[in-house]
């Protein structure tokens, strides 16, 4: 017995299309996929799937605001008064049209950022000068800037970046005033209960508002509670509201999409209407990888996607293929089979365990229980770039393999 056959497991195909906000992203989409993958001799399957970017979702929706209705916002809920925004990330694009609508919204504004680094990584000191230094630092202290910088004997800028987010995020307005400390939410048990407080990180925004809460504070807002409705027309996001939220010109900030599942499942009607197949189809924003050589973790959005197919939602029916197939050998070597017949009989085997999907064995033992959109937004992410490539849409081609009609045409 010999395996006949090799076969493409999955291919990753970005497609290029320059979207307009008239345009029926739904139709563009299915049209695109499949005129790409026809051009390459190929047909859209349902085991595809295809993935479009949060930014054109968000940028067909029109889920667009101005700071100045950001600002309202903010005031209407905190009071306009003397407010304390904790712990945000180092970041130009995803935070600082924040700090100008917050700035334009109460009477001053103090931010406090984490000494060492922000929630993803980013940060203004090295690791070594950090811990060389530690010591020297009194944790029930906010620092200014400048006396860091004589503590570390070095300035204050990103790592990779060179940004000084101090002066940056100042330059909102001569009411906004910046801090560092050690730790951010230990700083506002020495503040009035009565001062407005927002956690504004992304993914420890629960575990902050909770430690804010028990410090006393009586008026603490989250990130994701501003800009849930909509205002004078303006953009919003039910679930997310400001997290996710990207720089769109000048005056205006773009939010992330709402009506995910809604806008996934016309797109898989279009398919159906277009070629009768539904493939699974995600909206993806960024990648939830860790930077080796920055150490820095890529995801700035409270989710890798805030829309999906309901099959994406699931996990994979991972199994280790070398230890599988090496205890199986083992186990037919020992019954008297030769090593050539005893590995194609584990080959075998191997592609019939793995078509038992929902099956447990000790085989799985090891494989991470990821989700399916987690793992195909980050792929699809890393496939688009960082950069402008105009690829909005991603193709997984047949991403979910059908062991079973592999077995069936005799290829083990």
């Amino acid at each position: 017995m010999e395996q006949k056959r090799a076969r493409i497991n999955s291919a990753v195909f970005p497609i290029e299309k320059f979207i307009r906000e008239s345009d029926d992203l739904p139709k563009v989409v299915a049209d695109s996929v499949t005129e790409a993958l026809e051009d390459w001799g190929m047909n859209v399957s349902q085991n595809d799937v295809v993935g479009v970017t949060e930014s054109v979702v968000a940028k067909i929706q029109g889920n667009i605001v101005s700071k100045d209705i950001v600002a309202r916002d903010i005031r209407e809920k905190t009071g306009g008064k003397h407010t304390y925004m904790f712990d945000p990330i180092f970041s130009t694009n995803r935070f600082s049209h924040i700090v100008d609508s917050a700035a334009r919204a109460v009477e001053k504004l103090t931010i406090v950022l984490r000494i060492k680094a922000d929630e993803v990584g980013n940060s203004v000191i090295p690791k070594e000068v950090y811990e060389a230094n530690v010591a020297r630092l009194d944790p029930n202290k906010f620092y200014t800037k400048e006396e860091l910088e004589e503590i570390f004997g070095r300035k204050l800028a990103h790592s990779i970046t060179g940004s000084n987010y101090t002066d940056n995020y100042k330059s909102a307005g001569k009411n906004v005033e910046v801090f560092y400390t050690i730790e951010p939410t230990e700083m506002a048990k020495e503040l009035s209960q009565q001062i407005p407080m927002i956690a504004a990180d992304i993914h420890t925004r629960f575990d902050t508002e909770k430690k804010l809460r028990a410090s006393g504070a009586q008026n603490v807002f989250r990130l994701d509670q501003f800009m849930t409705k909509s205002i004078d027309g303006s953009g919003y996001n039910p679930e997310y509201g400001l997290l996710g939220a990207n720089l769109s010109g000048e005056n205006s900030l773009k939010l992330f999409p709402r009506n995910g599942k809604q806008f996934v499942e016309a797109v898989r009607d279009e398919f159906d209407k277009k070629v009768g197949v539904k493939p699974e189809v995600l909206i993806f924003g960024d990648g939830a990888f860790k930077d080796p050589q920055t150490g820095i973790w890529e995801l700035a959005d409270p989710t890798t996607s805030p829309g999906y197919s309901d099959r994406l939602a699931g996990s994979p029916n991972e199994i280790k293929l070398k230890f599988f197939v090496d205890s199986e050998i083992e186990k037919l070597v020992n019954q008297g089979l030769t090593k050539t017949d005893a590995t194609a009989i584990a080959q075998k085997k191997f592609f019939e365990a793995r078509a038992a999907k929902g099956t447990e064995n000790n085989f799985r033992v090891g494989t991470t229980p990821r989700k399916y959109f987690d793992l195909i937004a980050s792929m699809f992410d890393l496939a688009v770039g960082s950069g402008d490539r105009m690829t909005p849409i991603v193709v997984a081609k047949n991403y979910f393999n059908d062991d079973e009609k592999f077995l069936d045409k005799g290829n083990v």
